[in-house]
């Protein structure tokens, strides 16, 4: 069985539940609110909804090769595949990443990711392609899904990196006393009793791809759902299985397939080929 994008919009089209579950650990963490989310991600990567736990967790090992972590990104990787991201949002406004900047692609020597990540796949795999998958939810209510590839999305890494470091070599040039951080600074003796210190992190933020790509796709928001995939064309025909989703979007008027272009997230006056899935409830 293939589990990749081309799977999970499937699965989307053929649940008509669009209802998140509520996570027991909802009141722990802004992390647990996204769980049900992840869930429900997962579950259509996998081909696991309506599943008993044993089912799904069986459903789980065959598809990912990793399964996330609560405090290191991915969420999850799918088996010999690409990385997924999951944001729960409850507007389409600002998306915000936390700790991590936006990341085209993941790889294998990010400082962010597990070590047990790392060594998925007899730690061969160098790097993965990264699919996001924002929710918005209200109320439980999947309200819409965008499933958009990171290479279409971001910039590269180099971008990112350039802004943090020259915010955290400006802090090394200061007078203060600094230790050793991944994050931007970490200042000891700030009181005169030297036993306050204070603690810098790069929060970032992206806008939603409903607003980065309203130049192809208008959202309508008087829909019950809708679910919005961009996938690079280079991609989209890698995969055996795009054959059942054309079929599907020829018996399924509200599930549309089109071929458009976006603009490149590192030259704006060059465009990428992609194709926009749709499909509306």
């Amino acid at each position: 069985m293939d589990y990749n994008i081309i799977t999970g919009i499937i699965n989307i089209v053929n649940n008509h539940n669009r209802i998140v579950g509520t996570s027991q650990n909802m009141h722990n963490s802004l992390h647990a609110m996204g769980e049900p989310l992840e869930d429900y991600i997962k579950d259509a990567f996998s081909g696991a909804y309506g599943l008993n736990n044993i089912q799904k967790a069986n459903c789980y090992q065959n598809a990912f090769s990793y399964g996330g972590g609560k405090n290191n990104p991915p969420d999850a990787i799918l088996r010999n595949g690409d990385a997924i991201e999951v944001k729960k949002v409850e507007s389409i406004g600002g998306i915000p990443l936390n700790s991590s900047y936006p990341k085209a692609k993941l790889y294998m020597d990010d400082s962010r990711i597990s070590s047990y990540c790392r060594q998925i796949e007899n730690g061969n795999w160098g790097s993965k392609d990264m699919i996001y998958a924002i929710g918005c939810v209200q109320e439980r209510n999947l309200k819409s899904l965008v499933l958009v590839y990171g290479s279409i999305y971001c910039a590269d890494k180099e971008y990112y990196e350039r802004i943090f470091d020259i915010v955290k070599q400006s802090i090394n040039n200061s007078q203060l006393e600094l230790e050793q951080t991944n994050e931007l600074a970490h200042i000891n003796a700030v009181d005169p009793l030297g036993i306050t210190y204070f603690r810098a992190r790069g929060m970032w933020g992206i806008s939603h791809p409903f607003n980065v790509f309203r130049y192809i796709h208008e959202y309508n928001k008087n829909n019950n759902f809708e679910l919005m995939a961009i996938i690079p064309t280079s991609k989209f025909d890698s995969f055996e299985n795009r054959i059942e989703l054309i079929q599907k979007a020829n018996e399924i008027q509200n599930l549309i397939i089109e071929d458009t272009q976006v603009k490149n997230p590192n030259n704006i006056v060059e465009y990428i080929d992609v194709k926009l899935v749709t499909f509306v409830m």
